[in-house]
């Protein structure tokens, strides 16, 4: 093709998918923010620990300068393609909702790169061949990682801080781009699994695979313009987009609380739930291991209390904690509704949703979500046990190096978790992964640590097997005693409920167990650990 027939093709495309884009879900979206909500508190942030806010008003003469720099930079690099992805390197969660609603406006498809992690940014660059990268000039150690294959192209001014757009060389291969046209003008964002179960993939996630989930929870969660939603979940996890869009949805303000805070168990807490201040926050979604670091004498007392302002609290990304847990956490007279969500990053998000209430069930699917439970030959479970698999006519996404043709509806994706399925209700059993072979017996770790956090005393529980020793730690209440004289009781009950290969060979205490970057129990660490003692 010559120059000119490309440029041609690349304004029409332009074209015909910003037009798909705006009259799809950003012209009724945007419109309906603009003239409600101008006005209205978009974001809460803390400088030196003082609580300060920006309004709608301020995030979009925010979004609107940086569509404004994204599209100048795209006019004057006509060599880039106008559908690949806007590299995001940012630490401040303060400025995200800015620049994401700033692509969203202009139609780009973007993604959350690591601003720790060189390996992760490599596998997207090279699946993504991200073109355009935009970052804070104040990280230091990313931009000079940009300098070995980026150039500064543009840098200006938000909210008093300085945004830096780098640029790359073009893609090459006429026939690759134009597949990757095919596929990426119908994107919204991409995302890249934490590999915690395997390698690393790309999830990328078009538009009408992420606004059913969003549509949905809004409307079980009741979520008003009332509403502060907490934003702390790392942006290189997908439930970050579910925070963002549903503040965004609905006119509802962001509380913005930085990973360095949400690090330490004690300033997270005085951040969201203080006690010099009437909280704020009236939704929070978390993983359990997170919620759980607070000790349930603190969630009694400053977060599930008799007039608390939370009124959602949405767990999910692991087990759900036991009703053990809850008798200890939750106030009496507490009304904050409890939700149990489930789902896999392969089909955007969450697919389930249990509750209100206390419901270890994984609950009903989400809108335009299927459920389907296999037994190892691929034959449908209707009662009894099996794999999950999650599939949708619509919500479907492409993950590593799918493309569309390869795809007929419904596509189902497999969770790598074992549930038991009876009259329609979806019981957790627990990751196939974690299903092991111990003496002739088959061990379920999750079951372990399951029984064992119905102990009392024991807040949360892990148990991983290292060099054939099964080892089980324990993160104890406050008051409880130590674990010398706590073992015997709990290796009582364990005795009592599980096999003879499942009973741990040790008992270990931790302070807390520990965590990877999106919250959940980190095993390789518990493994780690376990290896040191034996």
């Amino acid at each position: 093709a010559t120059q000119w027939q490309r440029q041609t093709l690349n304004l029409f495309l332009i074209f015909t998918y910003k037009i798909k884009m705006v009259t799809i879900f950003t012209k009724e979206l945007i419109s309906n923010l603009r003239t409600k909500y101008y006005n209205h508190i978009s974001i809460y942030y803390f400088i030196n620990s003082v609580l300060c806010n920006k309004m709608y008003k301020h995030l979009f003469e925010g979004a609107d300068i940086v569509s404004s720099k994204l599209s100048y930079s795209f006019q004057r690099n006509n060599h880039i393609s106008r559908y690949k992805y806007v590299g995001l390197l940012i630490r401040d969660m303060l400025y995200a909702p800015a620049i994401l609603l700033g692509c969203i406006e202009l139609g780009k498809p973007f993604v959350f790169m690591d601003v720790e992690g060189d390996d992760f940014n490599m596998n997207l660059e090279n699946k993504l061949c991200i073109p355009v990268i935009v970052t804070l000039s104040e990280d230091c150690d990313t931009v000079g990682r940009l300098q070995k294959s980026y150039f500064l192209f543009d840098q200006f001014q938000l909210w008093n801080e300085t945004l830096q757009i780098w640029i790359t060389d073009p893609f090459k291969g006429d026939a690759e781009e134009e597949n990757i046209y095919k596929d990426v003008e119908r994107m919204f964002y991409a995302v890249q699994t934490s590999g915690s179960t395997g390698e690393p993939k790309i999830v990328q996630v078009p538009e009408k695979a992420i606004v059913p989930n969003i549509n949905h929870l809004r409307n079980e969660f009741e979520i008003t313009g009332d509403d502060v939603i907490l934003l702390s979940t790392p942006p290189t996890f997908d439930p970050f987009m579910v925070e963002f869009l549903l503040a965004l949805t609905s006119g509802a303000s962001l509380l913005v609380v930085s990973q360095v805070t949400k690090a330490s168990p004690y300033l997270f807490l005085d951040c969201v739930f203080p006690t010099d201040r009437t909280p704020l926050v009236t939704v929070m979604q978390l993983t359990p291991s997170v919620f759980m670091r607070w000790s349930p004498s603190q969630i009694q007392s400053r977060v599930l209390t008799t007039h608390s302002s939370l009124r959602v609290l949405a767990l999910g990304g692991e087990l759900f904690p036991s009703p053990e847990f809850w008798s200890l956490c939750k106030h009496p007279d507490n009304h904050t509704r409890l939700y149990n969500l489930y789902g896999i990053t392969e089909v955007s998000c969450w697919a389930s949703v249990a509750g209100p209430g206390i419901d270890l069930n994984l609950g009903s699917p989400l809108s335009n979500t299927l459920l389907r439970v296999e037994d190892d030959s691929g034959l449908e479970v209707m009662d009894g046990s099996g794999h999950l698999l999650i599939g949708s006519e619509t919500r479907i996404c492409l993950v590593g190096d799918e493309n569309w043709s390869q795809l007929t509806p419904p596509v189902y994706r497999a969770t790598g978790d074992i549930v038991a399925v009876k009259d329609g209700v979806y019981k957790y059993v627990g990751r196939r992964d974690n299903l092991i072979k111990r003496w002739g017996h088959r061990v379920c770790l999750d079951q372990v640590a399951t029984v064992a956090a119905e102990c009392e005393g024991v807040v949360s529980a892990s148990c991983v097997l290292h060099a054939h020793c099964l080892g089980l730690f324990v993160h104890l209440e406050e008051n409880s005693p130590r674990l010398d004289s706590f073992r015997e009781k709990l290796t009582t009950l364990l005795r009592s409920r599980l096999n003879k290969a499942s009973v741990p060979d040790l008992i270990l205490q931790v302070d807390q167990l520990p965590l990877n970057r999106h919250g959940k129990v980190n095993k390789n660490k518990l493994k780690q650990k376990l290896s040191e003692v034996i």
